[in-house]
C-alpha cells in the first residue's frame, strides 16, 4: 500500500505548515466508508507519515508551538469509537500520538447520531486509557449536537457541560474541542472561548497558517478510501480529497504563475 512515486514527491515538496487530519472509526476490515477507514490504510498513513519525516503532535502540542512547525501534521479522531483503540496502539508503536474528540454523554454507547457509523464509542476506562498512554483526549459535546441549532442552557451544557466532565473523568485540564458536524455559528464559538477552551477544529480544509484564530482550525478530512498515495496528494494540496484531477488543476496554476513571473 505505497504511494505512487508522483504522490510522494509532491508531499517531499511540501509540509512549510502544519496541517489537521481528521478520522472517525478504524473498524479492523471491510472496504471503508465516508466515516470508517480500515485499520490497514490508517497504518499505512502512519507508515508514510514515519517514511517521509513528518513530526506528529497533539493540537495544543501545535498551539504551543505557536501554530507552527515543518512537514508537522495533527492527528484527531472525532467521536470516540472503541475501534479506534487499535489505531491508538498503531500510533504508540511508532512513537507517535494523536488527539481524540470524544461525545461525553455517551460513552460506552453506540453512536446513534445522523451519518455516524453504528459503531460503540469507548467507555470511561477506555478514554482514560488513551490519556494515561500520552494522547490528548478533547471534547465533541455531550450528545453530539448541532450546535448552531442551540442556544442559551442547552449550548453551555453542552460544551461546558462535556468540558466539566472530561475533567472529573480524567483528572486533568481539558484544552481541546471538535464541532460537531463542523457547523461553527458565532454564538458556538463563543460558547467554546467562555468554556475555556484553548484550541478548538472545524471541517474546513486548508493548512494551518500563523495568525489562524486557535478556535477555527483547519482539518482535512480522510475518507474511508483514502489509500496512502491520495493521502499524499490531500497533504501535499492541503485539501481533500487529493484527487488527481485536483493535482492537475494545482500544477496548471503554478505553470501560469511562473509563466506570468518571467513575462
Amino acid at each position: 500500500m505505497r504511494p505512487d512515486p508522483v504522490s510522494r514527491r509532491l508531499l517531499r515538496g511540501a509540509g512549510r505548515r502544519p496541517l489537521v487530519l481528521m478520522y472517525h472509526a478504524t473498524p479492523a476490515g471491510g472496504r471503508g466508508a465516508r466515516w470508517a477507514l480500515p485499520l490497514r490504510r490508517f497504518v499505512a498513513h502512519l507508515e508514510l507519515l514515519r517514511g517521509e519525516g513528518w513530526r506528529t503532535v497533539t493540537v495544543s502540542e501545535l498551539l504551543a508551538r505557536g501554530l507552527r512547525g515543518e512537514r508537522t501534521v495533527a492527528i484527531t479522531f472525532d467521536d470516540g469509537f472503541a475501534d479506534n483503540l487499535a489505531a491508538a496502539e498503531a500510533l504508540e508503536a511508532r512513537g507517535m500520538r494523536a488527539t481524540w474528540f470524544v461525545v461525553t454523554g455517551r460513552l460506552g454507547e453506540k453512536a446513534r447520531w445522523a451519518g455516524a457509523e453504528d459503531g460503540r464509542l469507548m467507555t470511561a476506562a477506555e478514554v482514560r486509557r488513551l490519556h494515561e498512554a500520552g494522547h490528548e483526549v478533547g471534547s465533541h459535546t455531550r450528545t453530539h449536537a448541532a450546535l448552531d441549532a442551540l442556544a442559551g442552557p442547552a449550548l453551555e451544557e453542552e460544551v461546558a457541560g462535556s468540558r466539566r466532565e472530561l475533567e472529573d473523568l480524567l483528572g486533568a485540564p481539558v484544552a481541546a474541542f471538535a464541532y460537531p458536524y463542523g457547523r461553527v455559528s458565532e454564538a458556538a464559538a463563543r460558547a467554546v472561548r467562555a468554556a475555556g477552551y484553548r484550541a478548538a477544529v472545524t471541517c474546513r480544509g486548508g493548512a494551518v497558517r500563523p495568525g489562524t484564530d486557535p478556535l477555527a482550525l483547519p482539518r482535512l478530512e480522510v475518507d474511508g478510501a483514502c489509500g496512502a498515495g491520495r493521502l499524499a496528494r490531500m497533504m501535499a494540496l492541503a485539501a481533500a480529497p487529493g484527487s488527481w484531477m485536483a493535482v492537475l488543476s494545482y500544477l496548471g496554476r503554478r505553470a501560469l504563475h511562473r509563466l506570468a513571473v518571467a513575462a
